[in-house]
């Protein structure tokens, strides 16, 4: 019994850490200052490509160059290298 209920009490623990991850993807909510729409919390490319924000991102998205220099380098160091993309609207 000790060992089924200690059992338990460590998959609990090791569940715990998950559950603050669970946000919905692409969240929209209204902005309490400005009273317009934005995106809260995770999003990805299809949170930005629809809606109010999908002309701008596109605009943008299109006329955006990176500097080739600077991408040829990253070429050369991207094995085990994982981006995080933070932002503001």
């Amino acid at each position: 019994m000790a060992l089924r209920t200690a059992s338990i009490f460590l998959i609990g623990m090791l569940l715990i850490p998950f559950m603050g991850f669970a946000q919905e993807l692409n969240q929209k909510i209204i902005d309490p200052k400005y009273g317009t729409e934005i995106l809260y919390g995770y999003c990805d490319r299809s949170g930005l490509e629809k809606g109010e924000f999908g002309k701008s991102f596109k605009e943008y998205y299109e006329s955006y160059e990176p500097d080739k220099s600077v991408t040829e380098q990253l070429k050369l160091k991207q094995d085990g290298i994982e981006i995080l993309v933070v932002l503001g609207t």
